[in-house]
């Protein structure tokens, strides 16, 4: 979830944090990440083999060859859009960031509920998901915060498409590859 002010006067310039995507039994974790432009994210590698770490996303394009451990250097993820990350030796390895250019955004947690804090202005508030049909911008919701608001709440439906995942087994009693 996040929210576009309709004035560059509503934007600040939070500082950005480094980001951790995780392998661990074979998958990226989180298997969803929301992030502001410039995030660094580093990729260690808690697994006991390699992985090939990479994203032809228009946006953030990178690779990380095979390594264990932890890579020497984060990545930088200077561009907004949509970065899906995967592993060359690992098919069923996904993840999927959002990256926005807003301060404003929150990932939701299991219930599907998220909470952004806004200042006073209006914005356009926005969900994209992984599985989303159509443009985030389709989800668009006007927002205006007074200095009297003390909370709204909007409710997103959003259409998803069906996705077909690779059966991998038992969590952590894989000894293959």
């Amino acid at each position: 979830v996040f929210a576009v002010p309709k004035s560059k006067d509503n934007l600040t310039n939070p500082s950005i944090a480094k980001m951790i995507i995780d392998q661990r039994d074979k998958e990226f974790i989180p298997y969803v990440s929301v992030m502001q432009s410039g995030t660094e994210v580093l990729f260690p590698n808690h697994d006991k083999i390699r992985h090939h770490v990479y994203s032809f996303s228009e946006s953030n394009q990178f690779e990380i060859p095979l390594y264990k451990g932890v890579p020497a250097e984060p990545i930088l993820f200077d561009s907004p859009g949509v970065v899906t990350i995967g592993c060359n030796i690992h098919d069923w390895m996904l993840s999927y960031n959002f990256i926005t250019d807003t301060p404003y955004y929150s990932k939701t947690d299991e219930a599907g509920e998220a909470t952004v804090n806004l200042p006073a202005g209006e914005y356009d508030a926005k969900v994209w998901h992984p599985n989303l049909i159509g443009s985030f911008d389709e989800t668009s919701q006007s927002v205006v915060v007074t200095e009297q608001t003390a909370e709204k709440i909007l409710n997103f439906s959003i259409p998803q498409k069906k996705v077909w995942k690779a059966w991998r087994g038992s969590k952590g009693l894989s000894k293959g590859y």
